[in-house]
């Protein structure tokens, strides 16, 4: 059978259905580093891509039950391994990155909760210092957890889980690299009451996003809450409550799609997830997922569609779709799923198992639509360029034509094709972003071409055997 004559066939079956999501697989990625003479757990914590889309940095926190490590690993996802360990304080969880000019990795942020410190690793992936935070009076430590980069990257946000909801300030502005540079800022610290989880901006990239636990005075129970708060302006914040009672819920963890919406996970209490106006903190609807209350990190794919919830309890990894909210699947990553990261082109995820000293890569993973642009317009004799996202990297893809018209249309998911016949125009291969760039193609020249409309349309096969088929796109020759 030809391979147009294959296209047809499956893009004729797919269009009546909605897309079918094949068996996620899981693997270990073994992190064991014999470390003599006290050999701690090698159990991960904290994930981070480095802007080249090529290592993926792993903190090394070591097991719940208190066995601390020391470590961060960087992993080549090439050859899904880890390359490199470097030492950091006790207990490394949360990682930032912060880039230079050209969008690569200038320092490697760690918070070392036990050490009381953030560590700083250069480009080379070398410790480069020690940022110590000022001493705590009863634990010796703040416990710090969560780390956020200001929008112009000139400060570190550093929170804490120690109680107290304190938020150091870190001068990370390379602008002015003497006097304060990589110092904690006394100054600009801030409070908030309760402040657990990990940090994130609001739209208005001016205020911060808290999740926040306020644990009743009798130790019956807690509030879950989120607050914005402008670290310029900190008295003034609001808040909204998300769950409360004696199964002491607290707010874990948040992800904002690019329309807007805040969905934020609470660990015990209900087994859901909240979605909210991420400007507004209005409470738009709750999401039962079903399991058992463990909902800790959220992890959006690349393109945005798909919300990856763990839960810390069970080791499972819900998969949310973003669109309408549905669950898609579940897969298990271990006992004590963390969090997740992705590559970029969205076709691997990793999530770190607390529970164990793996990091669990997971494969054939649901995938949205190839998104189809480019030249709309092309003139007659001129050149045309298209643009393909979504893909595998190094997947074949093409770009199919015909003149008689788009076929179904896809709504909600389904996928969609163009009416045959169809002829294959261009060809391509997705890069590490997942992209492809087709053309130029020369446009034919005459006046007899304008006014013709070419339906076109982008198809890949994924290495499972699935067929993404994109938006249909149409071009109208002037």
């Amino acid at each position: 059978m030809s391979r147009l004559r294959l296209f047809m066939v499956l893009a004729g079956i797919l269009c009546l259905a909605p897309p079918l999501f094949a068996q996620v697989q899981t693997r270990c990625i073994d992190l064991t580093f014999t470390d003599p003479p006290t050999d701690p757990l090698d159990n991960p914590f904290g994930l981070a891509l480095d802007p080249n889309g090529q290592t993926l940095y792993v903190a090394i926190s070591g097991g719940l039950g208190g066995t601390e490590n020391s470590l961060v690993a960087a992993v080549d996802l090439a050859s899904s391994s880890v390359v490199q360990r470097e030492r950091v304080g006790f207990y490394p969880e949360e990682l930032a990155i912060q880039t230079d000019a050209t969008g690569q990795l200038l320092y490697l942020y760690v918070t070392s909760s036990s050490s009381n410190q953030v560590d700083v690793l250069d480009a080379s992936f070398r410790h480069l210092r020690t940022i110590p935070l000022p001493p705590e009076p009863n634990f010796g430590t703040w416990f710090p957890f969560s780390l956020l980069l200001s929008k112009d990257q000139t400060r570190l946000y550093v929170s804490t889980v120690e109680g107290s909801g304190n938020v150091f300030v870190i001068d990370t502005d390379v602008a002015n690299p003497n006097g304060t540079f990589h110092q904690e800022l006394p100054g600009e610290r801030f409070l908030v009451p309760g402040g657990h989880g990990r940090l994130a901006w609001a739209p208005d990239d001016q205020r911060i996003i808290v999740p926040v636990t306020i644990f009743y005075s009798d130790f019956s129970g807690s509030d879950a809450l989120l607050t914005w708060i402008d670290p310029a302006q900190p008295s003034s914040s609001s808040s909204v409550l998300l769950a409360a009672g004696g199964a002491y819920p607290s707010p874990a963890d948040t992800a904002q799609t690019r329309d807007e919406i805040l969905y934020a996970s609470v660990n015990s209490g209900p087994s859901r997830l909240y979605a909210l106006d991420a400007r507004t903190g209005d409470l738009l609807t709750t999401i039962e997922l079903g399991g058992l209350g463990g909902e800790y990190g959220l992890t959006l794919d690349p393109t945005g569609t798909f919300l990856y919830v763990t839960d810390l309890f069970i080791g499972d990894v819900y998969i949310l779709d973003t669109r309408d909210e549905s669950l898609v699947g579940i897969f298990s990553a271990g006992t004590s799923a963390n969090d997740v990261a992705f590559t970029q082109d969205g076709s691997r995820a990793f999530v770190s198992d607390q529970g164990s000293q793996c990091l669990i890569e997971a494969t054939r993973l649901p995938r949205a639509e190839l998104v189809l642009e480019g030249t709309s317009l092309p003139m007659n004799g001129g050149m045309a360029s298209y643009l393909v996202s979504g893909g595998t990297q190094g997947r074949p893809v093409t770009l199919y034509g015909s003149l008689v018209g788009p076929g179904p249309t896809s709504i909600g998911g389904h996928v969609v094709d163009l009416s045959a016949p169809v002829v294959p125009l261009l060809f391509g291969a997705f890069d590490l972003r997942g992209e492809a760039s087709l053309g130029p193609a020369t446009i034919p020249a005459g006046s007899q071409y304008v006014g013709l409309n070419v339906f076109l349309q982008a198809a890949t096969v994924e290495v499972d055997g699935r067929l993404l088929l994109s938006n249909p796109f149409t071009a109208i020759v002037q």
